[in-house]
């Protein structure tokens, strides 16, 4: 089917990922990290963020957590 319509295998077989929210994933951000006493680094943000079903890099959320101080 694909030689038919000559395209590659990737673009037929292609799933477009749905985006998270910015305001999402800041808001789950800064509500983990007050729960904890503000004693959570990005490792452990992460991992319950992980929990939560957000997949962030730690350096994003480093980047939330040091404008929102």
């Amino acid at each position: 089917m694909c030689s038919v319509l000559q395209i590659s295998h990737s673009t037929y077989y292609y799933e477009a990922k749905e985006h998270q929210r910015e305001d999402d994933v800041t808001c789950a951000n800064i509500e983990v990290f007050e729960q904890n006493r503000s004693a959570y680094g990005t490792r452990k943000i992460k991992v319950e963020l992980y929990k939560r079903g957000f997949t962030v890099s730690r350096r994003r959320i480093w980047r939330v957590r040091s404008n929102d101080l």
